[in-house]
């Protein structure tokens, strides 16, 4: 599980920007109101999904 700063700095931007983009951004789970992390494989797969080639 990865944090939303490990998140932030392997996608090249701001942990604000995941806060505003949690509704379309990667899927997290949300342990409390202020601990979210972001399953590596789930990452992966968003990633993948938004690649244009």
């Amino acid at each position: 599980m990865l944090t939303r700063q490990e998140v932030a700095e392997r996608l090249g931007v701001s942990v604000r920007w995941l806060e505003e983009h949690r509704a379309d951004g990667p899927p997290f789970v949300k342990y409390s109101h202020r601990v979210v992390r972001y399953p590596e494989s789930r990452l992966e797969q968003w990633m993948r999904a938004r690649l244009v080639t």
